[in-house]
């Protein structure tokens, strides 16, 4: 029977060494130079951002693959309703106070980096750069995924922290 115990616990122990820690997901440092130009986008329609949106990428302190998460957005009376969130974006009303920017009582702001043209692929992160991730809904296109990166990495993101999300 000790034998059992000693086998199921050693597997435990190396199947959550393969999982990031909670830690290393939670927002620790800020993942991109503060001196960076760093602007929402204007073109902000509640509406067209609502739905079922995948996380493809983030930024996190870990190494390998995050955890995969869904976001289920609508639109709100003043801003956005996030109905089922994620680590990085809590469910809640996020206020909108300026096109593109988000706030949450008692959490991060959050803007909206970029959106391309039919509302599939989306950069979003914070001012503070401790937030940051790449969202798509429907099939994931390479052109899109380049775009957002290279909007992350203008708004001065280390690209080397931006960490693929399970599907």
């Amino acid at each position: 029977m000790v034998g059992k115990w000693h086998r199921a616990l050693a597997i435990s122990l190396v199947l959550n060494a393969c999982v990031p820690s909670e830690q290393a997901l939670q927002p620790q440092d800020t993942f991109r130079t503060p001196s960076a130009p760093f602007s929402s986008t204007t073109r902000v329609d509640p509406a067209r951002f609502s739905g079922s949106w995948r996380v493809t990428a983030a930024f996190a302190s870990s190494e390998g693959t995050l955890p995969p998460v869904q976001l289920q957005i609508a639109a709100s009376a003043t801003g956005l309703r996030v109905e089922q969130g994620g680590w990085m974006i809590p469910a809640g009303i996020y206020a909108s106070r300026m096109p593109g920017r988000f706030s949450r009582q008692g959490g991060p702001e959050i803007w909206l980096l970029w959106v391309d043209d039919d509302w599939r692929t989306a950069a979003m992160a914070s001012p503070d750069g401790r937030l940051g991730w790449i969202m798509e809904r429907g099939p994931q296109a390479a052109d899109r995924q380049k775009a957002a990166r290279e909007i992350l990495d203008w708004m001065g993101f280390d690209l080397g922290k931006l960490r693929k999300v399970a599907q």
